[in-house]
């Protein structure tokens, strides 16, 4: 069950926290039919994991047209956790690919 979900301003991606499954960066993909299709980016459950919630708030563009996204996640049990993850952005108005591609884990 997703407890807090955090959409990347300016981007289909969405950034959710599990509870004891951590964290999981997804993206969203409507088509001409209003039809919404997700693939998850990446995920990251630390052990005991209790994640309430999940939000950006540094995303750091690099030279080779990925972005670097760094995460502050509320767990009840440690407090805060940062992490990072780099992708490919999914602006505003992206088609879904061909083909579904597996996620990645965040660092």
């Amino acid at each position: 069950m997703t407890h807090v979900t955090e959409q990347i301003p300016g981007e289909q991606r969405f950034i959710a926290a599990y509870y004891s499954q951590g964290i999981k960066i997804v993206d969203y993909f409507v088509d001409g039919k209003g039809h919404l299709q997700f693939e998850e980016r990446a995920s990251y459950t630390l052990p005991n994991a209790n994640t309430w919630a999940a939000e950006d708030f540094k995303i750091v563009d690099n030279a080779d047209g990925t972005r670097t996204y760094f995460i502050a996640a509320d767990d009840i049990h440690r407090g805060i956790d940062v992490l990072s993850w780099t992708g490919r952005p999914n602006p505003n108005g992206a088609q879904a690919p061909a083909a579904s591609s597996a996620a990645r884990t965040m660092n």
